[in-house]
């Protein structure tokens, strides 16, 4: 890949591209994670021949795992070719050596990427150097430079990283600035859903599919109103939902599930089956035909970026409300929160720790949750508290208050 003379004006960028089959007489939409390059003036674009690095490493691992992977060398790539071009002075592949993806990755350390962050990096590039060593595209390399060490405990082999024991610092695990609040206080869940209802109705009832179902975001912005089952009248004593991926109206890694299935939505006093009323009520079915339960201001489907927008404009009232609270204790946790990051995670990590204490062992947290593995709960089984009673108690004095 020669670089053209106006190499600012091209760029690498991933898309995915979804092609809809026909088998066995049902249609099955699926999807590719390709690599680009894009004119900045025209927008022109052509696929790369190096999307072929993707499917070779990653064919059978999951979308989301494919587009990250490809994510990483677009990024790579720009900074080598055109972001850092006239310091690198890099024309085609065959000039790639170990310096450049320690430039790529030093300067991703100094952007305040986290050490997790780092190191997936490093994986992707040094599985990219092994594939164009593979193809007899490196002339800087040979097969025997690349070792693999073997990791008994989950049986497979590892590429060792010729980039981290060159690098001049690597972040450490912790790192105060990334600190993150997982849950939110159980007296403080009233408090946030009323806030919704407040600010943005519209995602009102996904923040309580979160809260007391454990939805991610994107699981929350992938419930389809034809599999939602009710539990009593209107969600009167809960309600069942069916989560799977809908590839024809999901976008990038948003309105995704990542853990089909089914889920039960628990039901705190007559809450949930308001706010189930109220929002079909408001929000009725998209017109783009998605079967979406949530729209858009334009009544399409929403996307995973809509809904955290709107959520992070509740966070902001929510956080300005216990700023604005008598209660001391409340400004405090304030501060706390504004402190720390937190995102729509925190609705499935609250809920977690709701049903932490109910259960009695790891794999009940495990179903409930949908996890593939025990070290996604973990966290959740210690530090609980008799969240249910606090939780009854405060909604129902905040329901007799309206």
């Amino acid at each position: 890949m020669k670089v053209i003379e106006d190499y600012k004006i091209i760029k690498f960028k991933t898309n995915t591209v979804k092609i809809t089959k026909v088998i066995r007489r049902n249609e099955e939409v699926q999807e590719y994670v390709v690599i680009l390059l894009e004119n900045k003036k025209n927008k022109r674009i052509v696929i790369h021949p190096l999307t072929s690095f993707i499917y070779d490493n990653w064919r059978r691992k999951e979308h989301n795992t494919q587009l990250a992977r490809a994510k990483h060398i677009v990024a790579f790539l720009n900074h080598i070719f055109f972001d850092y071009y006239d310091i690198l002075m890099v024309d085609n592949l065959e000039e790639l050596h170990i310096k450049h993806a320690i430039h790529f990755l030093e300067k991703k350390v100094s952007d305040g990427c986290v050490k997790s962050t780092i190191y997936a990096y490093d994986s992707t590039i040094m599985h990219f150097y092994y594939y164009l060593t593979k193809k007899k595209l490196l002339k800087n390399y040979q097969i025997e430079d690349f070792k693999w060490s073997y990791d008994t405990a989950r049986k497979k082999k590892n590429l060792e990283s010729m980039l981290i024991p060159e690098m001049e610092y690597v972040p450490t695990n912790r790192n105060v600035g990334e600190q993150k609040a997982k849950t939110l206080e159980q007296e403080h869940v009233p408090i946030f859903i009323m806030t919704a209802i407040d600010v943005a109705p519209r995602i009102a009832l996904g923040i309580y599919l979160s809260i007391f179902g454990g939805l991610r975001g994107s699981e929350v912005m992938s419930v389809k109103r034809s599999t939602i089952k009710s539990i009593g009248v209107r969600g009167e004593h809960g309600l069942i939902v069916k989560l799977a991926t809908d590839r024809l109206n999901s976008k990038g890694s948003g309105n995704r599930v990542k853990s089909p299935g089914i889920q039960p939505i628990q039901a705190i006093k007559s809450l949930l089956s308001e706010l189930y009323i109220s929002h079909d009520l408001n929000y009725p079915a998209p017109i783009d035909g998605s079967d979406s339960l949530f729209v858009n201001k334009h009544g399409k489907t929403m996307q995973y970026q809509t809904y955290n927008e709107l959520f992070n404009k509740v966070k902001e009232s929510f956080i300005q409300t216990l700023k604005k609270s008598p209660n001391p204790d409340d400004k405090i946790a304030a501060l706390n929160y504004k402190s720390l990051k937190w995102s729509t995670h925190i609705g499935r990590g609250t809920y977690s720790n709701s049903i932490a204490e109910q259960v009695n062992s790891i794999l009940e947290i495990m179903r409930l949750r949908r996890d593939r593995s025990p070290n996604s709960s973990t966290g959740y089984l210690t530090n609980t508290k008799n969240s249910i009673k606090i939780l009854n108690d405060s909604m129902e004095e905040l329901l007799e208050g309206k």
